[in-house]
């Protein structure tokens, strides 16, 4: 019989390519459980793909999975067996880029002890594990839920970690760590007399232009590739929405309230996007931001989560992005877009398409616990290719 061969650039193209020859030419279902699981047989003769080669291609250079808060509501239940299936079912369906959030506790008490903080200060500032995602850094006044988080929980999910990544590696999929966003247990605040953190509830907010900031984001960096090792991307947005920060004029939030003919008349004043100036003081935060990556690791590549900017609609809004989009190398710093139906975040402010920063295209397609799969199909198809030719997503 003739053989079937597969080719690739890479180990993810190699095994999607198998993923696509199993589902289209074998009729072999490749699911998760909820979704009704899979039907993966080996059949009594492999179908052949007929007389002429099959090729697909990507038509951008990442097919990226997942949301932070997943790791807290779904993944922290998995145990090794879930994860080997659903590293599968990631390389099966050629994603090559995710969250790789798990254990990030570990790192953190480490790095908070050698700073000087007790044992339960760490484990108490940390959430059970169903609420993770809110001391991780997504919400500045959610800290100490349901904890304290057990010694022998973190160690469990930093020794899964070390098994999670080279199984991501071996297929071709690049795993994000966690970078240092900027919140602390509050009680670093009174041990360093550091006038300058914001206080939010068990939580401290840091300036990255705070020397402290740095001193942290070094340690972490240093531990966290100690542990892990690193494929060099890393997720940190969480104090650029701080809120209540010292550093920050006013909300940038603010503007989400305004009325469709304010919008209207703010898009108006726009202009041409190249018009718009960086905001100096965002500009500096965002460099010393991704210093505290580079400094450890001169290849990071640091993606913030475009969730931060839902409703951002203003001058000084835009200015604040630019800035941020400008205090990191061009080819550093990408932006992930979360609109929930795939609207695209790169239509913001008059079409800036992020002011020229890599993005990539995302929705969130089962958000608030809509889990099945209903719509437009024909908008998921124009997604990917709806965007200007100069965006760079």
């Amino acid at each position: 019989p003739q053989a079937l061969v597969v080719k690739g650039t890479t180990a993810s193209e190699l095994t999607a390519g198998l993923g696509h020859y199993f589902r289209y030419f074998c009729n072999m279902t490749i699911g998760w459980p909820r979704g009704g699981g899979s039907n993966v047989f080996v059949p009594e003769i492999w179908p052949s793909i007929g007389s002429t080669p099959f090729a697909k291609h990507r038509n951008t250079p990442f097919s990226y999975l997942m949301n932070v808060c997943t790791h807290s509501y779904s993944l922290v239940w998995y145990d090794w067996k879930m994860w080997e299936q659903f590293i599968d079912w990631m390389a099966l369906s050629g994603v090559n880029l995710m969250l790789a959030m798990t254990g990030q506790e570990q790192i953190q008490y480490k790095v908070f002890r050698a700073l000087g903080l007790n044992d339960k200060d760490v484990r108490n500032w940390f959430n059970g594990p169903a609420l993770l995602t809110w001391s991780r850094g997504q919400n500045e006044y959610g800290s100490g839920l349901l904890g304290p988080l057990p010694k022998s929980w973190m160690k469990d999910q930093w020794d899964l970690q070390r098994m999670i990544l080279p199984r991501l590696r071996s297929l071709g999929i690049t795993g994000q760590l966690p970078g240092f966003q900027g919140n602390v247990p509050v009680q670093l605040k009174a041990l360093y007399n550091d006038t300058n953190m914001t206080e939010a509830g068990g939580t401290a907010w840091m300036d990255s232009l705070d020397p402290l900031f740095g001193r942290i984001a070094d340690l972490w960096m240093q531990t966290l590739i100690e542990d892990f090792d690193t494929d060099h991307w890393y997720q940190l947005d969480g104090y650029f929405d701080g809120g209540t920060a010292p550093w920050f004029r006013s909300r940038l939030r603010a503007g989400a309230g305004r009325s469709t003919k304010q919008k209207q008349e703010r898009d108006a004043a726009f202009g041409s996007t190249t018009n718009i100036k960086q905001d100096e003081m965002a500009y500096r935060r965002a460099k010393a931001a991704y210093e505290g990556l580079s400094r450890t690791d001169p290849d990071a590549v640091w993606s913030y989560q475009g969730w931060q900017m839902i409703g951002w609609n203003s001058l000084d809004e835009a200015a604040t992005l630019k800035g941020f989009v400008d205090g990191a190398p061009s080819d550093k710093f990408v932006i992930i877009d979360m609109t929930t139906h795939g609207e695209g975040q790169w239509r913001q402010f008059n079409g800036s398409s992020f002011f020229g920063a890599q993005f990539v295209w995302t929705a969130l397609h089962n958000f608030g616990g809509t889990d099945g799969m209903k719509g437009d199909l024909s908008k998921v198809n124009r997604i990917p290719f709806d965007s200007p030719k100069e965006a760079n997503v």
